[in-house]
């Protein structure tokens, strides 16, 4: 009984002292790192907005309601029943389907569900007798390669007509850390979407229990993993180097690679910050060039917010602090693209509605251009 009893009691010691050094540890990482959760991936912590996908790391729930509010704005959120914002699509379609993929730019972050660009671009349409169902597969955080499979998911399901491919500065600048293809000879290689610092962060959260999974020390576990590249899928390149590595892919993926129902495709590169100054020239270098050159039509939208433009009028594009479209800045950009898309005859000759004939006019097919000819400094790892 006495032996018993000695174990019993060198246990109770035990588990007193890891619960004593559990308590320090979270002591000491809420002094040292208190902005715990700025370092976990806002798809990771958020409890509303996400769910963890095969191909694309994370993807918007369906059905979500949710609002949303700064010092600088109020947004409210919806999505249908297949996880795209704002209303479903219309079934049996009777007009030409426009697919917008890209980042919380096309998402419309910022504004509510009646404020995209997306709505206003579609009732503009309308307005002009040019009807055109213009669905927003935007998600915020997304990088290029996350939005590109995006367009083949959402093409596959919903046979648009067109895609329009939303870039932002991020998508060069710093939303190349979750790569979903490397870029070898020219082409696209694809990468397992498991393999990143999101992915991992994703299954951290769901495979541990909900006690542990609001201690300071597994978020900081969890943060400790924030932009690393564990599974060693970028490029060993400096700054300079892996932007032009994105480039190349961007034209890569969108000269060659396959989408459903080979839909139109064009580019709009969305007004970034970046434009007031004229800092993000050296970001898309000659990017727009090199599409049009293998037959993606290209938007340009910040471009006459650059210099020698007067950064005031720009300014009441975006919100003060964040770096999002205002809803006026939003009504602007839905007005470039609609004159983008009837300038370069984009809407010429798509269908109206399901089994009618192939689309013609300009677009219609891509060039088969080869990739500009230069040796890659570094392949992934």
């Amino acid at each position: 009984m006495t032996r018993i009893r000695a174990r019993a009691f060198r246990g109770l010691l035990l588990l007193l002292s890891l619960a004593a050094g559990l308590a320090l540890a979270e002591v000491l990482v809420g002094v040292v790192v208190p902005d715990l959760d700025d370092r976990i991936h806002y798809a990771v912590r958020s409890r509303v907005c996400c769910r963890p996908d095969p191909d694309a790391v994370w993807s918007l729930r369906p059905g979500i309601e949710a609002s949303r509010s700064t010092e600088e704005f109020d947004e409210h959120v919806r999505t249908g029943a297949l996880g795209l914002r704002g209303a479903d699509p219309v079934d049996p379609r009777d007009r030409p389907r426009i697919l917008a993929v890209g980042d919380s730019f096309t998402f419309g972050t910022g504004v509510d569900d009646d404020q995209t660009w997306e709505v206003v671009l579609a009732a503009s349409l309308a307005a002009r007798d040019r009807p055109a169902e213009v669905l927003n597969a935007g998600v915020p955080g997304y990088g290029f390669d996350q939005g590109f499979r995006a367009a083949q998911k959402w093409s596959a399901r919903l046979a648009p007509d067109l895609v329009l491919f939303g870039l932002h500065c991020t998508d060069v600048a710093s939303d190349w850390d979750v790569p979903l293809w490397d870029l070898r000879d020219g082409r696209l290689v694809p990468l397992d979407p498991s393999r990143n610092w999101i992915a991992l962060q994703m299954r951290l959260k769901t495979s541990t229990p909900d006690l542990l999974r609001g201690l300071r020390s597994f978020r900081a576990l969890v943060g400790s993993l924030r932009r690393r590249d564990p599974f060693g899928q970028l490029p060993a390149l400096d700054w300079a180097g892996t932007t032009a590595w994105q480039r190349d892919k961007v034209v890569a993926a969108l000269a060659f690679e396959p989408i459903a129902g080979d839909p139109r495709r064009a580019v709009v590169i969305m007004p970034c910050k970046e434009d007031l100054s004229g800092d993000s020239t050296v970001l898309w270098a000659d990017l727009p060039r090199r599409l049009e050159g293998v037959g993606v039509p290209v938007l340009d939208a910040g471009r006459d917010l650059r210099p020698p433009a007067d950064p005031a009028a720009g300014r009441g594009f975006f919100f003060d602090r964040d770096i999002h479209l205002t809803p006026a800045g939003n009504r602007w950009l839905a007005a470039r693209i609609e004159r983008f898309l009837v300038d370069r005859g984009l809407l010429h000759g798509l269908r109206s509605r399901p089994g009618s004939p192939g689309r013609t006019g300009p677009g219609a097919r891509r060039k088969e251009v080869p990739l500009r000819a230069r040796p890659l400094v570094g392949s992934a790892r």
